[in-house]
């Protein structure tokens, strides 16, 4: 029904998304939709909500009204996107499960039904402030008020069909328990890796109101119960999104005692995969090294490296340019877990940055990030000079990022696959 592009505020100078519907869509009824969203978007205002900038109205040369809407940039992927590499650390699970239910509990708060709570429709801040992972709800194409829901036909099932409450699947009435339902199966997705519901759109949107969704017994007691709950067959039975909000804000805290406490920077499993692709052999590696190479000149940086973080010290597999002196580990290996980028224009600015020695006046860097999404290591460029990154250098820094681990995963898959003994394995 419309197409997002990025686009640029020429007034406020500023990175926005542009929401255009599509022509086809330019009925009375549609007109009406779209004009509900726009209204419903001016009137939310929190920190896990989409904000919207503006509205207009495009005329094509039939003269037939096109809308669209000007909304923040969310400059990072959606969670279905980032689901497709397998399931989020508990702790991760527990920041977004406590941002979706706190925007879902103001909205509903404010009279709104977001109807459409699925991981598509959430986006990943990319460039979020220390540690913590933040989400923002997007798309509000058929959310609605309490007292417009009132006057819908019972039989109408609007929504996704893997995340439909019982009572939209059934064609029932429909209320805010209806977002709890979908959320509850979004978080439940983010901890399991997998869709409760999967298959067609009559196969999925039936199965619930047969079964209930499997919640992993071996989950701690907390995320057990309040998972349980959310998913109850029954709207009135499920807690509701406030409720939910600080049953996850208590999990986080939980999650977060736990993870200081058992592995503070996420070691266990960042080690085992490091041995597992085995990057940690010492000795030249010419194809890496052209990596570096490569981000040097698409960048005009003086330096690249392609670095893996050990236990206790960051080792340096490939680089061009300038020899780098490592910071001190606790630091390194803190900025390698961060689920974005970071860009360093003027590092003398910077406190405690990563990866950085005496000279370097710029640094950007991207995570080395497995096909199950853990950090291993990073990619990074560095000039002598201060100097800005753009959107393009930093997606340059992520591709060569990729590109590394994707040598890295390839060389696994092969020495997997060889034959011992046979001539070529003992080089990979």
């Amino acid at each position: 029904m419309s197409t997002v592009f990025r686009g640029r505020d020429t007034v406020l100078d500023r990175d926005v998304a542009i929401k255009v519907f599509a022509a086809s869509a330019a009925d009375d009824t549609e007109l009406r939709a779209q004009q509900r969203e726009a209204r419903l978007l001016a009137a939310s205002s929190h920190h896990s909500v989409v904000r919207l900038y503006d509205v207009g109205v495009d005329f094509l040369p039939d003269g037939s009204p096109r809308m669209f809407l000007v909304t923040e940039l969310v400059d990072g992927s959606d969670l279905r996107v980032r689901l497709r590499a397998g399931a989020l650390p508990l702790l991760h699970a527990a920041h977004v499960a406590y941002d979706l239910a706190e925007g879902l509990a103001y909205l509903h708060a404010s009279g709104i039904v977001h109807r459409d709570v699925k991981p598509a429709n959430v986006l990943l801040v990319q460039h979020s402030e220390g540690r913590r992972p933040r989400v923002k709800l997007t798309d509000f194409g058929i959310a609605m008020r309490n007292e417009q829901l009132a006057g819908l036909e019972r039989s109408e099932t609007t929504g996704t069909a893997a995340y439909l409450s019982p009572e939209q699947a059934a064609g029932d009435e429909i209320t805010r328990a209806s977002d709890v339902y979908a959320l509850g199966l979004v978080v439940l997705e983010t901890i399991t890796g997998r869709t409760v519901f999967p298959g067609g759109i009559i196969e999925s949107a039936l199965a619930r109101l047969d079964r209930d969704p499997v919640v992993p017994d071996d989950l701690p007691r907390e995320w057990l119960d309040v998972l349980t709950a959310m998913t109850r067959r029954l709207p009135q039975d499920r807690p509701t999104a406030a409720e939910a909000a600080e049953t996850f804000r208590q999990i986080l805290m939980a999650e977060i005692v736990r993870s200081d406490t058992a592995d503070p920077l996420g070691t266990a499993s960042r080690l085992a995969a490091v041995h597992r692709y085995a990057v940690l052999a010492p000795g030249d590696d010419p194809d890496l090294d052209q990596l570096c190479a490569l981000a040097n000149r698409l960048l005009g940086a003086d330096g690249a490296v392609i670095a893996i973080a050990d236990e206790d010290r960051v080792l340096v597999r490939a680089a061009a340019g300038v020899p780098l002196a490592v910071a001190a580990r606790s630091r390194y290996v803190d900025g390698v877990l961060e689920d974005r980028a970071l860009t360093l224009p003027d590092v003398g600015a910077a406190v405690g940055a990563p990866l950085l020695c005496e000279g370097v006046g710029a640094y950007a860097s991207a995570p080395l990030r497995t096909h199950d999404g853990i950090a291993i290591g990073v990619a990074a460029v560095w000039s002598r000079a201060p100097r800005p990154f753009s959107d393009d250098d930093v997606a340059t820094v992520q591709d060569i990022a990729d590109m590394a681990m994707h040598e890295i995963e390839l060389r696994r898959a092969v020495r997997r696959h060889l034959v011992p003994g046979r001539r070529g394995a003992a080089a990979l």
